[in-house]
């Protein structure tokens, strides 16, 4: 098994916090986004039960749990009016740069992708970004802000994609990492590309042609620093091989497999 680490490992270790939506949604996605946040959250009051004037806090929080809840019911213009409420309590309520104010906007803008709602989810996508970017980037070992951060990006991220973007996408996966990695970003690159790869490959809908994007360019820069022939091309192309598989390509399938046999077979050197 691989080791996860990077984004990846974020993600996963951040599955227990208090806030831990998963990124990229697609209309089944979104779902699973909210579901995850409401258990995480447990909150067993009611709305009305919660006066915002008194406990802002669990007022918010109820709020993102009856949106999960309605969106999960197919009430997808109700879980709307919900998390617009809850964006406007947290922008009442909390101060500037408070992390639940950009929970509340990366939701509300991974809904309105989910319903292809592309200019409404704009303003609030990108707001996302800027809202993270203005702040200082989080401790590596820090896995509650490493969750916010890239749940943050993470809309802009398949705003773009799901509108053909791939480059544009890229582009802003690429913004994340800089952000999180600072100087050992452009070191770490190629591997947080395979490991978004394989994140895509991995969810319940899986994304395929988003994972081929990311594991095809995390091979290519694999390629031009540590040559064609290195082992650390095998994973992205097994990776590759299976989004390859699950898409029905069976000749690039079979190109890739060949692929990887070769680079078995090559003497292991020191630079490898």
């Amino acid at each position: 098994m691989h080791r996860r680490s990077g984004i990846r490992g974020s993600i996963r270790t951040a599955s227990s916090l208090r806030w831990a939506p998963l990124p990229f949604p697609s209309r089944r996605m979104v779902g699973t986004i909210f579901a995850v946040a409401c258990l995480a959250m447990a909150v067993s009051v009611s709305v009305q039960a919660a006066e915002p004037e008194s406990d802002p806090g669990a007022a918010w929080e109820v709020l993102s749990q009856q949106a999960g809840e309605q969106f999960a019911a197919g009430h997808q213009d109700a879980a709307s009016s919900t998390l617009q409420q809850a964006l406007q309590l947290a922008e009442r309520q909390f101060p500037a740069g408070d992390e639940r104010i950009n929970q509340s906007v990366a939701m509300l803008g991974m809904l309105y992708i989910a319903q292809q709602r592309f200019a409404d989810a704009e303003p609030l996508v990108k707001r996302a970004v800027a809202e993270a970017e203005a702040q200082p980037a989080p401790a590596l070992d820090d896995y509650a802000r490493q969750m916010a951060a890239s749940s943050a990006f993470a809309p802009l991220i398949e705003w773009h994609f799901a509108q053909g973007q791939f480059a544009e996408a890229e582009a802003v996966f690429k913004r994340l990492v800089m952000y999180r990695f600072g100087p050992d970003a452009e070191t770490r690159y190629p591997q947080e590309l395979m490991e978004m790869g394989e994140i895509y490959a991995d969810q319940s809908n899986a994304k395929h042609d988003r994972a081929e994007a990311f594991l095809k360019r995390s091979i290519e820069l694999i390629e031009e620093r540590e040559g064609t022939d290195s082992l650390k091309l095998v994973r992205p192309l097994s990776d590759l091989r299976e989004a390859y598989r699950a898409l029905g390509r069976v000749d690039d399938m079979k190109i890739i497999s060949a692929r990887i046999q070769e680079l078995k077979a090559v003497p292991e050197g020191p630079a490898r």
